[in-house]
């Protein structure tokens, strides 16, 4: 299952109806909200998963397409006053199945096959759908619960991030190098080969460990060089995207079965060539896998190889911030490729401002 649209509220601040496919890129001036859309993704599968009790006034719109093509629909808004959740519904091919309201104290829930309602009451502060635990009778709020606790980020610009902290972005796994470890013989040569093909020029990659310590560490060897070099010696853009890669190998061809990935600040520090190869190989990863992946950047370098088919281009009026990509804006998209230059001429020239 995957996110087809995403909406977001609060006080000082809006989001409509952004469109996701399987890959995505979000792109944008500084300010328009990149990383604050990933952060109210992330705070909305810290809510749906309990790593986040506390609630804000806040609201959130998700349309998820399943992976037998169904339309899912949750709506869910919490109170800051009270801590309380105050609106919970859910839509199947917009139909309702399940709604909360918060002058009452109940909410009821229906099956696919019955027009039956059942009842149920659970504390003001916790989820409807995470109230009920019965995957054969409610499968789709189980799928919904099944998204968030599969759904991963990635703090490009920052890979001690990777390290399984409170404030990482959407769920945290193990650091890097615990997570090379767990990879088999076949799945380190994969990621060798994938650095490989982005001029890093690696020819093996080991674990180190610190004496009377259980901290571990990565430790490459590079092809020419006689002796390895730790990873808190590498340059910060050979650290990020072998921080990545093996993010990904785990994620994607180890035992894990990842439903959307984020990565915030995609290509930052790298060069053109590491930054185009970069891009395309984690794109085609994701499309072949089909692996939902929603990137930002500000990179010049990934926006020219990342189609502009898969882009949403963030614009800010005041508090409220719109996307602009080809399903709602077909003709803008089309016709840019009579334009004949760069994708980011797209993002910075006058292009898009003279057509909205």
């Amino acid at each position: 299952m995957r996110i087809l649209n995403f909406s977001y509220k609060e006080d000082n601040w809006e989001l409509e109806d952004i469109n996701f496919q399987v890959v995505n890129l979000i792109v944008g001036q500084n300010g328009t909200g990149k990383t604050r859309t990933l952060d109210k993704i992330d705070r909305f599968v810290k809510i749906l998963t309990q790593q986040e009790k506390n609630f804000e006034t806040e609201e959130w719109i998700v349309e998820f397409v399943t992976v037998d093509n169904q339309n899912l629909r949750y709506e869910l808004k919490t109170m800051k006053t009270k801590n309380e959740i105050v609106k919970e519904v859910l839509f199947l091919n917009n139909e309702l199945i399940l709604e909360r309201k918060k002058a009452e104290k109940t909410f009821k829930i229906r099956t696919d096959d019955s027009s039956e309602w059942d009842n149920y009451t659970p504390p003001a502060q916790k989820l409807a759908i995470f109230a009920i635990n019965d995957i054969i009778k409610y499968p789709h709020t189980a799928a919904i619960l099944n998204w968030a606790e599969n759904s991963y980020g990635f703090e490009f610009s920052d890979t001690s991030k990777c390290d399984s902290r409170p404030q990482d972005l959407l769920n945290a796994t193990a650091k890097t190098s615990e997570l090379f470890e767990l990879l088999n013989k076949k799945q380190k040569q994969n990621l060798i080969k994938d650095l490989n093909s982005l001029g890093f020029k690696i020819e093996n990659i080991k674990i180190g460990k610190i004496e009377n310590l259980s901290s571990t560490f990565l430790v490459i060897e590079e092809v020419g060089i006689n002796h390895y070099i730790i990873q808190f010696a590498l340059s910060q853009g050979t650290s990020r995207a072998l921080s990545l890669l093996i993010y990904l190998e785990y994620l994607i061809n180890f035992n894990k079965k990842p439903a959307t990935i984020v990565i915030d600040d995609f290509g930052e520090g790298l060069d053109y060539i590491r930054a185009t190869k970069l891009g395309k190989l984690v794109f085609d990863k994701c499309l072949k896998k089909k692996v939902q992946v929603i990137a930002t950047t500000n990179d010049s370098f990934l926006m020219d190889v990342i189609d502009i088919d898969y882009w949403n281009v963030l614009i800010r009026n005041g508090k409220k911030v719109n996307a602009i990509n080809k399903r709602n804006s077909p003709e803008i998209f089309e016709d840019f490729i009579f334009e004949g230059t760069s994708n980011f001429n797209f993002f910075s020239s006058n292009y898009l401002s003279s057509r909205l």
